[in-house]
Formats: structure tokens, C-alpha cells, sequence
């Protein structure tokens, strides 16, 4: 059995959607994950590093090893490969919306179980750690999976929303860094530690799992395209919402969420600005969305009349109505004052003065036409 399992794992292929391409004039290998635009760099002049761009390449975040003597890249088995004396580097696009990093140890004695690699670009980021879901959250119905628990969601500080006419940010997410899970010959499994903090990107193998697997073993670091949260709960009977910056004036056009009902038509959700917690913005109401099916949608919901908004703070809230099921909504977990909530069953009698701080970032934006220049900024929205 353990030479079967062997065998298999050594002639692991992934699927493979387009064979990357090769750029001679940056010496790279270039995918995509997620749109089009959103470009993936491999291995740039002979680096064992990736580099992911988004927004037609406004930022960008790479992810280099620390480790030295890699040789010269090559492309095998639907993988970029680049290897030193004591790891494999193996990248490639594991489906429209993943890319994968792989840590291949053949022998354990040329390294200890701790991967370092370095950030560049990370100052223009936030890393917010997705911990175990608390009692409170389980208690709610709040789902966190596996992969999530001990990730890291990176939003960008100061690109989101959309400015109507440029490029549409939607919550800021760049992407999602899941927790790494190293795999030995056998088929042992054990969740690797990911820490990321100060431009720094380290994945240790728990120690107990390293002294006992069986090489060689390896490790999927994974990064997701998606931009809505990684957590999910339901929103009936509350009002919840994020805190954002607006830094120029101008005029709301629309508001959006993803949400999903658990039963098609059963749910009406409306979305609506506030200037502050006890203040609903005038006309901050826009339209309501009502589900035809139970799939997952990012919805918009245009304003009822176009609120004239000024260069300050304004929170982006939704409410779902009561019904026998609920209505599906996403988050991730960010700052304590990044999110607020409030326990509603009215029937969107919009509260004020109610809400409580929550550290949640809502899957939710603006869309808007600006008045002068400028744009949406500060760390508080989704």
C-alpha cells in the first residue's frame, strides 16, 4: 500500500486549464487567476517568487523564498518547477479561481520544518487573520471552513468601491490565503501554520507531523480570487453593516452585496446608507433584491433617488426579512469597529442608535459618481 500511495503521489498532475506562458522579456511565466486582467507572474528572471497582480495591474504582491541556489525554472507536468538542494518549488493554476504554491521535501535532513519566504508590496495591504469561529459565532450559525481557519484575508488599505466610470474595486479584497495542509507519502495529513506579519510569509509544519512523516512530503499553499468574505452566516432578523471613508463628494448610484436565499422568493433584502450610527443617509435606501433561485449572487440594488454624499464616513448596511429560511451572507473577520450590527424583526423600519461594533468586514460596496477627484479610501469597508 505504501508504495502504491507513493507512485501516486509522485505522478500527482493537476488539472491544467492553459499551459502558462512563457514572456522573454521579464524571463517569467504568466497565468491568470480570476479575470482576465488579473495576471499571475511566475519564477520572473529565474526567481523561485510569484507575483500576483490585480486591477489591470495597479498593485501587486510577491511572494519570494528566502532560500538560496534555486537552478533555472522548468515547466513539467503542468507546473512551473524550480528546486535548490533541499525544496521543490512547484506553481500552477489549480482552477479559475486558485493558484496553488506547492513545497515539495524529498529529504528532511538538508531542512527544518520552518518555510520562510518574503512579501514585497505588503505595505500596501491588510492581512486580517481568520481565527477559529468563537462560541458566540458557532452559537449564530456562522460556518467557517477548515481551509479558512488560520488563513489570511488581504485587503487592499485604500482601492475599494467603484467609482463609477474607472475601475470597480468591489470590497477591496486582493485575495484570500488559506491555511496550507502538508501531505506525507502515506497520505498523513496535518494543517500547516501560516503566519504572515511584517512583510514576512512563513508556513511550519507542526513539528510532531514532521518527525514522523514519511518522505517525501509536500504542501498546497493556495490563493483564492475571491471578493467576498470566507465566512458565512444568515441575516434575517439583523441589521448588519461596514464603515467606509469617502474622501471626495458625490452622488450614490447603487449598492451590492452577495447574498444567496435559502429558498427561492422566500426573502426580500434591502440595502441602506447611514451617515453614522444615528442617522440614516437622506435618500440612502436603494432597492430591494428578492431571490429566484438558491444560487449565490452578487446583487445590486440601485437607489430609489440618488443620494448626494459628502466627503466623510457613511456605513453601507443590509437587512434580510424574517421568514421560515434564511437568507445567506458573507464576511471576513477584520477590526473591532470594522463592522456593526443590530438584533432587528421589524420589517425595515431602519434603526438608529441601536448598533453595536462587531469585527466583521461585510461582503458589500458603493458604486458612485464623484463630483471632484478623489475616491473611496480608509480600512474600514468591504
Amino acid at each position: 500500500m505504501r508504495v502504491k500511495t507513493l507512485i501516486a503521489f509522485l505522478l500527482f498532475t493537476p488539472v491544467c486549464y492553459a499551459q502558462p506562458i512563457q514572456t522573454p522579456e521579464k524571463n517569467a511565466y504568466i497565468e491568470i487567476m480570476g479575470r482576465e486582467a488579473d495576471k499571475v507572474s511566475i519564477c520572473e528572471d529565474d526567481l523561485p517568487q510569484v507575483k500576483f497582480s490585480k486591477w489591470d495591474g495597479e498593485v501587486s504582491l510577491t511572494i519570494k523564498s528566502k532560500n538560496t541556489g534555486f537552478k533555472k525554472p522548468i515547466f513539467s507536468d503542468n507546473k512551473v518547477k524550480i528546486s535548490n538542494n533541499k525544496q521543490e518549488l512547484n506553481f500552477y493554476r489549480f482552477d479559475e479561481e486558485t493558484f496553488k504554491m506547492e513545497i515539495l521535501v524529498a529529504d528532511k535532513s538538508k531542512c527544518n520544518n520552518v518555510f520562510q519566504f518574503e512579501l514585497e508590496g505588503w505595505e500596501d495591504f491588510n492581512f486580517y487573520y481568520q481565527g477559529e469561529l468563537t462560541q458566540a459565532e458557532i452559537d449564530e450559525g456562522c460556518k467557517r471552513p477548515n481551509d479558512v481557519i488560520g488563513s489570511y484575508a488581504v485587503y487592499h488599505k485604500t482601492k475599494r468601491n467603484h467609482r463609477a466610470g474607472s475601475t470597480n474595486y468591489k470590497t477591496g479584497k486582493f485575495c484570500h490565503i488559506y491555511r496550507p495542509k502538508w501531505i506525507d507519502a502515506e497520505g498523513n495529513t496535518a494543517w500547516g501554520i501560516l503566519e504572515i506579519k511584517d512583510g514576512q510569509y512563513t508556513n511550519t509544519c507542526p513539528k510532531e507531523f514532521w518527525d514522523k512523516a514519511v518522505e517525501p512530503l509536500y504542501c498546497n499553499d493556495t490563493f483564492g480570487a475571491s471578493e467576498q468574505g470566507g465566512t458565512q452566516t444568515t441575516s434575517e432578523n439583523y441589521v448588519d453593516g461596514s464603515t467606509y471613508t469617502l474622501s471626495e463628494a458625490g452622488t450614490g448610484v447603487s449598492l451590492h452585496g452577495w447574498f444567496q436565499d435559502e429558498s427561492a422568493g422566500a426573502h426580500t433584502v434591502r440595502m441602506h446608507l447611514y451617515d453614522d450610527e444615528n442617522t440614516l443617509t437622506t435618500n440612502g435606501e436603494a432597492g430591494e433584491w428578492t431571490s429566484e433561485d438558491t444560487d449565490l449572487h452578487e446583487v445590486s440594488m440601485n437607489f430609489y433617488s440618488s443620494p448626494t454624499l459628502s466627503a466623510k464616513n457613511y456605513i453601507i448596511c443590509f437587512w434580510a426579512e424574517s421568514g421560515t429560511y434564511s437568507v445567506k451572507v458573507w464576511y471576513d473577520s477584520g477590526g473591532a469597529t470594522d463592522g456593526v450590527t443590530d438584533y432587528n424583526t421589524g420589517q425595515f423600519s431602519w434603526p438608529t442608535g441601536a448598533f453595536s461594533n462587531e469585527a466583521r468586514l461585510w461582503s458589500v460596496y458603493c458604486t458612485y459618481t464623484p463630483s471632484g477627484g478623489g475616491g473611496f479610501s480608509g480600512a474600514q469597508i468591504l
